[in-house]
């Protein structure tokens, strides 16, 4: 009964050479299950195998072995740290990738991660030693607040960024690379391991942040319209206002930047012969087909002042010592002279006499008494 089977689909599928591979393997596996006697179950497998010769090797090694896309790595730092990449790559290193003390890892492929850092920053204070302990720039803040003209404005711009100093750029957060079709991987001290082919996750990560300390001189700098808006203020508004709103609109980067007891994190990268070593990253996946999206929210608390009242009293005094030197070195009107001091032309009221024209040259008297002998 079996050889009749056999013999029907054969003449049924004998167009299609691939398909009637795969349904005579598919026939073995059912008489296996069967219970067939061993004998009987080899001669079929002897029968099946010399269908698959027929039909060719290359179409059975195909079916088996399928080609597979490129593997890539991904890593994602925190979104306050950057990614550090080191080592050389040739064309030797091995496919192995070791992975520690990273927040999630996916082994797979196929796969979607969604990364999010999220933070929670329990007070933002706003910090005015900067700029009231450097004689300089409280002159210029004056200056700018009495004539808030482009002048003035850029040479207090120019003095805050001597008391900044320049900032680091920011280095790359997220890193691709590609790796040999096989690849190991070795993972350890990770908070999340995915290995589901096709799975998707989202994952949190979350830092608390006692307090995070922005200076005044990188606010100004920040908000450079706010010199202005603080010159115009109407009198009796104080500067707490208009300095808290602004902190309030300070963007997320600054925050983390200046935010205490949150060290800089350096996600690093390093390729040698033996293969990649990932450590201290928000995400890592390795696989073909893989999407990582990596994203931060902040939470602010309550925003506040450090040394405000210091600054306002460093303020007045600055106003009143700039306003003394200006009374100092005013010109003075001179008084006229007295009528005394001036020469006697102008004291008689005559004046200055106008120019007689020339007579030509004037004839010499002559002598008086008898001429010469």
């Amino acid at each position: 009964m079996a050889a009749v089977e056999l013999d029907d689909f054969v003449t049924s599928y004998r167009d299609s050479p691939a398909l009637l591979l795969a349904v005579a393997r598919a026939f073995v596996a059912v008489l296996d299950e069967a219970d067939v006697p061993h004998d009987r179950l080899c001669q079929i497998e002897s029968l099946v195998e010399a269908l698959a010769a027929h039909l060719g090797a290359a179409l059975a090694v195909e079916e088996r072995v399928a080609p597979q896309p490129p593997k890539w790595l991904d890593v994602a730092s925190p979104a306050h740290g950057h990614v550090n990449v080191s080592g050389v790559l040739t064309a030797f290193s091995k496919g192995h990738v070791t992975t520690a003390d990273s927040a999630t890892v996916v082994t797979a492929n196929n796969c979607t991660l969604e990364a999010e850092d999220h933070y929670h920053v329990r007070r933002v204070s706003l910090d005015c030693r900067s700029l009231y302990e450097d004689t300089k720039a409280m002159a210029a803040f004056v200056r700018a607040m009495h004539d808030p003209s482009p002048d003035n404005t850029a040479q207090l711009l120019a003095r805050l960024e001597g008391i900044i100093g320049p900032r680091r750029p920011v280095g790359p957060q997220q890193y691709r690379h590609r790796l040999p079709a096989a690849v190991a991987t070795h993972t350890a001290r990770a908070a999340v391991v995915a290995m589901g082919t096709g799975s998707t996750a989202h994952t949190e990560t979350n830092y608390h942040i006692r307090e995070t300390v922005v200076p005044l001189a990188e606010l100004l700098l920040l908000r450079p319209d706010l010199i202005a808006a603080l010159a115009v203020r109407r009198d009796g508004d104080t500067l707490a206002g208009p300095l808290l709103a602004a902190l309030g609109t300070v963007e997320d980067p600054v925050l983390l930047r200046n935010a205490r007891s949150l060290p800089s994190v350096g996600t690093s990268v390093s390729h040698s012969l033996g293969g990649t070593r990932v450590r201290l990253a928000s995400a890592v996946m390795v696989g073909y087909g893989n999407t990582l999206t990596a994203t931060s929210t902040v939470k602010r608390g309550q925003l506040g002042h450090t040394n405000l009242n210091r600054f306002d009293r460093t303020l007045a005094k600055s106003s009143k010592a700039q306003r003394e030197r200006a009374k100092l070195h005013s010109p003075q009107t001179a008084p006229f002279p007295r009528r005394a001091s001036m020469p006697d032309d102008f004291s008689r009221g005559r004046g200055p006499q106008p120019c007689q024209p020339d007579k030509g040259p004037k004839r010499r008297p002559r002598p008086s008494g008898p001429g010469p002998i």
